[in-house]
């Protein structure tokens, strides 16, 4: 019995750490780089209605025809794939036809390496409520009140093992 709570113990232990390092990393990232995803390391969590994992690039030679990205356009982020790449002789420039995720009709423009948040990864369908669910307020004050509780939890069972340890040292000394 004590070794089943024990095990159930160190999970939801791990559980809240890693909930709050994930927590701490949104706020730092939203918050410090105005950015509205999770960026570490050059990897991008986007969650709307799928979560969207993406690597970011270093320049447009990585991105081909047929990629799936994730980008910005006009002040919000938006995915799509390359449909076609053109040179602009004008400007010298390559250009990208890329098509929304939600559209038929390509979109022509200009798409810079600033621009481009990055290359899926992976897309999860219909799994973006867990990660919304997971940056909400009410998860980051259930970790931190878990946390509070296993700092106050552990001072007490210190207390109890060092009254245990008195106990016995007086019993022993009473018996000899």
């Amino acid at each position: 019995m004590g070794q089943g709570k024990g095990i159930i113990y160190k999970l939801l232990y791990a559980f809240a750490m890693i909930l709050v390092l994930y927590n701490l990393l949104y706020f730092v990232n939203t918050t410090i780089t105005r950015n509205e995803y999770l960026n570490v390391f050059g990897i991008s969590i986007m969650a709307k209605k799928d979560i969207l994992i993406t690597r970011s690039i270093k320049n447009m030679s990585e991105i081909h025809e047929d990629d799936y990205i994730a980008y910005k356009w006009n002040g919000s982020i938006k995915t799509g794939s390359i449909v076609n790449q053109y040179q602009n002789f004008e400007t010298l420039e390559t250009n990208y036809t890329i098509r929304p995720e939600k559209s038929i009709i390509p979109d022509y423009g200009k798409l810079t390496v600033k621009q481009v948040i990055g290359k899926r990864i992976k897309l999860i369908k219909n799994m973006g409520f867990l990660v919304r669910f997971l940056q909400s307020k009410f998860m980051t004050f259930l970790s931190i009140l878990f946390l509070i509780g296993n700092v106050y939890y552990n001072h007490y069972m210190y207390k109890m093992k060092v009254r245990r340890n008195l106990k016995k040292s007086i019993k022993e000394d009473g018996l000899k």
